[in-house]
């Protein structure tokens, strides 16, 4: 009798299983001489619980069938020994026991599912028979069996943190399949290569696709998965799709036909929200925008836009009929990213909700009537930000000067809503284009008909409209997950023995990292966490992990060809940081101190800790204290902006509560001065100007400014609440450029008798913001919702009059034209396209051409030429 018969189907087997064989040239490594007793324990106490248990069959028909085994199992992992050749191995088996399990039925109390080499695995997630609940789960597929099983489960939509938990349980048991399957395969511990190498024995699909499938094995099988290794060695993408014209018209075609509100639309009396109050109702066409076509159409026309109050601060956008009886579509308002307007236009823009088991979020686009129902609506969408953000009484809180400042802040094409001859300013001034000589990848081959941009948008919509629900959420939830590090399993093991293979398989022409042209081996200790670049001299240094790395321009180092000088050269890595303990510091907002002789730092880990550490010495010499009194730090900067090239010793510390000047030269306390609140004002960002005054932003989106230290602020602007995660200021501080999460806030400081916010209380006079943010074509095309952006910075340099800002959003370095800003064009911006998600760029100083762009793993220099318009 084969292990088959005996150990897959248990007790009690059906004609079609018992016809099973096993593979005479089935050979598995002994995973007894490649697992220890502590990878049997971790592996035998994995479990499952409350799964549904099936069998996948081909219908006549065409695709799949899932026939229901077990109603209510548990998944335990159980290991037997087998007789292979006369020789013991040892097998693990997947026991799914029946708990509804009864003896008077033809029902069977479990079934095993064996872990051989031959099993493939396919990770699924989808929607219940009823379309009502998210399931996910697994496909196990035997290539000599033809036979495909299932076990699936429930998401609990009421219990997040439970849902959470089955998440992470099913992502478990996908770790250990993977690991031993590896095992089998290739006699390898999962312990010594990287993660990728054994989850490449799980694939992932959505229920959807699988049920449609005449051959799950010719699709999901281990040739296929082979196959696909393969390009992944010879540093090839997963082949993707290529959609020729005809399939591209139809799927356009699809797109506009297809009703994306058609699960909401519903009639008034059906809507299970109550509506205490309408605020608002303007009358005009509902659109949407295409990405593809690039065009607004028509989804509704001739009805009514509201804003309804639900509760206490919340409020909805209701698109409903001119009767009243049909509402077309709602969404939550929750932060400004979802809505814009645009006088200019005359036209109302805001994000939809995501289709159901889709992962395209729609645009909407409302076409308003009336200019004063305009004006209106942004009167009253100001109040609904304000309060669903501050959770406080708008009317209470904002008197009439700060309503228009905040007002101002949801216009998205122009100033203050002025026309803007933007044919005028483009043919005035000059501007930039990023180099096309630096993109690689333009070198590589033949170009695809469509970019990559536009493949992904087909590919949602093919998702959408011809495969069904793909349960986007999930997979996206996890894939952000695993991104930070995908590249290693066993971080400390790994990556010191194949840091040099793995450069070289993943080099990019402009990243920094890999390979080092200098003798000091360029070794990672983590991701990239921050970049500070000195003034004075050729140094920039990157702190990966808790290690700080040091580097120069490869131009200046003498090292390379005009190729190599797009990247930095490694120099050296600073050592270990330790306090006078021997304790390992983890360094954190890196600042440069003292004429670039220091670095100043705070210790992460113990936020009270501010060290400051000699470069030439290559040791801490200080730590700042604060007496008696215990405070934390959470930012740094110095005194004055580029303040580190000079000899100064004193510098600024903030927290939530207070900001504080700090001088290394006293002895017992360096705490020199203070500004200390007793309420709560949740102070998040600091910058100085040139003249020893600073700037602070609140997590409420208010920000104040000083002129020096001691005093009170000068200045308090408002904010509609979103938090103020950095702020930067123009050498002349007449502008400050605040970055939110959805957007950023350009606001003019200078006031008529020629002073600024900084000296003078701007009071009455504040001159109106002006409000960064990406089109909202751009937001339907890239899909940034959720969208966050990196912080914001004006390029620098000495004596250098500001002209660009830089910022990213997920793995979009954004530049914006700073003198277009200033006449009122707020929608001058470039976008690069980037290998991976950015953690910050910023100008090289004194350069108004390069950029360098920290991602998790390198860094780029991405470089842009001046255009000259005749």
């Amino acid at each position: 009798m084969n292990f088959f018969k005996k150990v897959f189907f248990g007790s009690g087997t059906t004609g079609e299983e018992s016809k099973a064989s096993i593979n005479d040239s089935y050979a598995p490594n002994d995973l007894t001489k490649i697992f220890k007793m502590e990878d049997f324990e971790l592996i035998l106490g994995v479990s499952l619980q409350e799964i549904q248990f099936c069998q996948f069959k081909r219908v006549e028909r065409g695709g799949q069938v899932k026939e229901t085994l077990f109603l209510n199992a548990n998944l335990d992992m159980k290991s037997t020994e087998i007789l292979i050749e006369q020789k013991k191995h040892t097998l693990i088996v997947l026991q799914i026991n029946n708990e509804d399990y009864d003896s008077s039925q033809e029902q069977e109390p479990f079934k095993n599912l064996p872990i051989t080499q031959d099993l493939s695995i396919v990770q699924y997630n989808g929607f219940s028979d009823d379309d009502e609940d998210q399931v996910i789960g697994f496909v196990f597929i035997y290539q000599d069996q033809n036979l495909a099983f299932s076990i699936e489960t429930i998401l609990d939509s009421k219990d997040k943190q439970r849902a959470q938990a089955q998440k992470d349980s099913f992502e478990q048991f996908r770790f250990v399949v993977c690991q031993i399957l590896l095992a089998l395969n290739e006699g390898k511990h999962f312990s010594k290569v990287a993660k990728k190498e054994f989850l490449k024995y799980s694939q992932d699909s959505s229920l959807d696709f699988i049920m449609k499938q005449n051959d799950l094995l010719a699709v999901f099988g281990p040739d296929y998965a082979k196959k696909t290794q393969a390009l992944k060695a010879r540093g090839a993408r997963k082949p993707r799709k290529q959609y020729n014209k005809t399939e591209v018209q139809e799927l356009i075609k699809k797109m506009s036909q297809l009703d994306i509100m058609k699960d909401e639309i519903k009639e008034m009396n059906q809507i299970q929200i109550n509506i205490i109050q309408r605020l608002i109702q303007v009358q005009g066409d509902l659109l949407e925008y295409s990405p593809f076509i690039e065009e607004n159409f028509e989804r509704v026309k001739n009805v009514f836009l509201c804003i309804d109050q639900t509760d206490k601060f919340e409020y909805i956008i209701n698109i409903i009929d001119l009767a009243g009886k049909t509402s077309y579509t709602r969404k939550t308002i929750v932060n400004s990213a979802d809505v814009q307007v645009s006088s200019q236009d005359q036209a109302f823009m805001f994000t939809g909700n995501q289709r159901k088991g889709s992962k395209f979020t729609p645009g909407y686009v409302f076409q308003v009537y009336s200019k004063q129902d305009l004006q209106n609506l942004k009167g009253v969408l100001t109040k609904c930000l304000f309060e669903v953000r501050h959770q406080k009484d708008f009317d209470k809180e904002i008197e009439g000067d700060d309503n228009q400042f905040l007002q101002n802040q949801l216009e998205s094409d122009t100033a203050g809503g002025k026309d803007v001859n933007m044919k005028e300013i483009d043919e005035e001034l000059d501007d930039y284009e990023f180099q096309d000589a630096l993109n690689t990848a333009a070198k590589l081959g033949s170009q695809p008909e469509y970019d990559d941009d536009f493949q992904k948008l087909l590919e949602l919509v093919d998702y959408s409209c011809i495969q069904g629900s793909d349960f986007g959420d999930y997979e996206e939830e996890k894939k952000e997950d695993y991104r930070k590090n995908d590249d290693y399993y066993d971080y400390d093991n790994y990556r010191a023995q194949n840091d040099d293979d793995y450069r070289t398989q993943n080099d990019d022409s402009r990243e920094i990292s890999q390979p080092s042209t200098s003798n000091n081996q360029d070794q990672i200790y983590g991701d990239n966490r921050e970049l500070i670049q000195a003034q004075s001299y050729d140094r920039t240094f990157i702190l990966n992990g808790p290690v700080v790395k040091v580097y120069q321009n490869a131009e200046d180092s003498g090292i390379g060809n005009h190729y190599d000088h797009q990247r930095l050269n490694h120099c050296l890595d600073l050592p270990v940081i330790k306090d006078s303990q021997g304790n390992s510091i983890n360094p954190s907002n890196l600042m440069l101190h003292n004429s670039e002789s220091q670095l100043v730092f705070r210790n992460e880990n113990e936020k009270s800790q501010v060290f400051m550490f000699d470069l030439e010495s290559g040791k801490v010499v200080q730590q700042l204290k604060t007496g008696s009194d215990f405070i934390e730090f959470d930012r740094l900067v110095n005194e004055t902006k580029n303040g580190q090239k000079d000899p100064d010793q004193c510098l600024i510390a903030m927290n939530q509560q207070g900001v504080y000047k700090l001088d290394p030269r006293i002895a017992k306390n360096n705490v020199a001065d203070s500004k200390i609140y007793k309420t709560q004002t949740f102070f998040q960002s600091i910058c100085s100007n040139t003249n020893g005054g600073f700037a602070l932003g609140s997590t409420d989106g208010s920000i104040r400014m000083y002129k020096q230290m001691g005093q009170n602020a000068k200045t308090l602007l408002p904010g509609l609440g979103e938090p103020v995660i950095a702020i930067d200021v123009s050498q002349d501080e007449q502008w400050i450029l605040a970055t939110c999460q959805t957007y950023l806030l350009i606001i003019p400081t200078k006031l008529q008798d020629g002073t600024t916010g900084f000296s003078k209380s701007m009071g009455k006079d504040k001159p109106m913001p002006l409000k960064l943010t990406l089109k909202h074509q751009d937001i339907v095309k890239y899909q940034l919702q959720p969208m966050s952006f990196t912080p914001a910075r004006f390029n620098n340099g000495d004596n250098i009059v500001e002209d660009s800002i830089v910022t990213s959003v997920r793995d979009l370095l954004i530049t914006w034209n700073f003198e277009k800003v200033k006449r009122g064009v707020l929608r001058s911006y470039k976008i690069q396209k980037l290998p991976s998600k950015a953690v910050d760029g910023q100008f090289q100083y004194n350069n108004q051409e390069r950029m360098l762009v920290t991602l998790p793993n390198n860094v780029k220099i991405e470089t842009r030429k001046k255009v000259h318009r005749n």
